[in-house]
């Protein structure tokens, strides 16, 4: 295996912890995807309500890329063409050429964040996509080729009733719904992260994690090289079938650019071939309705491995577990006594009753966890560690809460 493939592989990962560790918590999935597109020279769509740091989590990849060429703008319902594109050169019309300076602008870098981006004037939007796909543009001299890697996106709301700009949407290979803090430990932990940034300022990349143009430039080529074995395009010529029997039909181009998704998510993990689990990054590709999510994580999640899936169910019935607390942590907080009868999951019983349920499910689940963490065999396992911190967290507000300090 090639060493910069490794070196910048572990760079990579070293990046995710130190952001999580700084305040970009429960988005590791959502800067491992931001990885992928950029070492793929793909192009990603983060969907999710104001304020669930979509705009933070972009920035954070990306002050670890200072040698990369960036254009970052917000997109209004009254954005012109120059604010993307460039101005008109005054000199060009004064000689009868319409020609636009796009000196840093979106033809201009190499990667591009527009915040809103489904905000931005509908007349502008295809212009994006020769830059997107084909890397040309015309500035009004002749198609020119441009050096963009990867636009990344962030909206409020997706467009998904808009034909007229599905060709556009299509563009993005990866699309992730970013979703608010699931527990008040994680919300708190948030809070608590900016605090300290307010107190203390941002903290200062180590240059040890500053990801150079040139290593950046070599790991896009080794990514290119990762072999793809022919049971993994089986695999995905059956995900294909199964996706079409429920109506969901993503385009080729989707299926080609998940291929590159793949082999940069081997490299990511410092390896030179696909693995069936590569998969798995599907389920933030082949949805083009959010509706459509479920079904295509239910269809993608067959080709997994034991133990991919085994951490799928593992987690969702940890999620499962978070829900029923937030409704118990819902009801302290506007006052209910511990003793209150209420229905929580489709069970009567008292809130403090609930919290001991939901303890004794965790405290399954926590060995059921480590186990599998035990099983790992070199896979990141930062999710999982996550995970066992929160039920820490939740552990000890049943024990304030509802038990008065007592430890079980």
């Amino acid at each position: 295996m090639p060493t910069t493939l490794t070196s910048v592989a572990d760079k990579m990962a070293a990046i995710r912890d130190f952001q999580e560790d700084g305040g970009l918590i429960g988005r590791r999935a959502e800067m491992h995807s931001i990885q992928v597109a950029i070492a793929a020279k793909l192009h990603i769509l983060l969907y999710g309500s104001p304020g669930v740091a979509k705009s933070m989590t972009v920035d954070g990849i990306l002050k670890h890329l200072p040698g990369v060429r960036q254009f970052k703008t917000q997109a209004y319902k009254a954005s012109p063409p120059e604010q993307f594109l460039g101005p008109l050169s005054i000199k060009g019309m004064a000689d009868d050429r319409f020609e636009r300076i796009i000196t840093n602008r979106l033809a201009d870098c190499e990667v591009a964040f527009v915040d809103e981006l489904s905000r931005a004037p509908r007349a502008v939007l295809p212009a994006f996509q020769g830059m997107m796909v084909e890397r040309e543009f015309d500035a009004g001299n002749g198609i020119q080729r441009v050096p963009l890697m990867s636009l990344i996106g962030a909206v409020n709301h997706l467009l998904e009733d808009d034909a007229e700009l599905a060709a556009f949407f299509d563009r993005f290979t990866l699309k992730l719904v970013v979703k608010p803090p699931p527990s008040i430990d994680q919300f708190t932990t948030i809070l608590k992260g900016a605090i300290g940034r307010r107190s203390n300022g941002e903290a200062t990349i180590p240059d040890e994690l500053i990801v150079s143009a040139a290593e950046l430039m070599i790991f896009q080529r080794e990514v290119e090289e990762v072999n793809v074995p022919e049971d993994v395009l089986n695999a995905l010529g059956d995900l294909w079938s199964n996706l079409v029997g429920v109506g969901i039909t993503p385009s080729i181009r989707r299926y080609v650019d998940l291929t590159k998704a793949m082999q940069a998510c081997a490299a990511l993990d410092g390896r030179d071939e696909v693995l069936l689990d590569d998969v798995q990054i599907a389920q933030h590709s082949l949805w083009t309705a959010v509706s459509d999510r479920d079904a295509v994580y239910k269809q993608v999640i067959k080709f997994a491995s034991e133990w991919v899936q085994d951490k799928a169910t593992l987690t969702e019935a940890f999620a499962e577990t978070v829900d029923r607390l937030g409704q118990v942590q819902t009801l302290v907080a506007s006052g209910s006594k511990a003793s209150k009868q209420v229905e929580i999951a489709e069970k009567t019983e008292s809130i403090r009753d609930h919290g001991i349920a939901i303890s004794g499910s965790q405290k399954t689940l926590r060995e059921q966890i480590t186990k599998l963490k035990g099983d790992a065999q070199g896979r990141d396992v930062a999710d999982l560690d996550a995970i066992l911190v929160q039920m820490d967290a939740t552990k000890e507000w049943i024990s304030t809460n509802l038990l008065g300090g007592l430890n079980f």
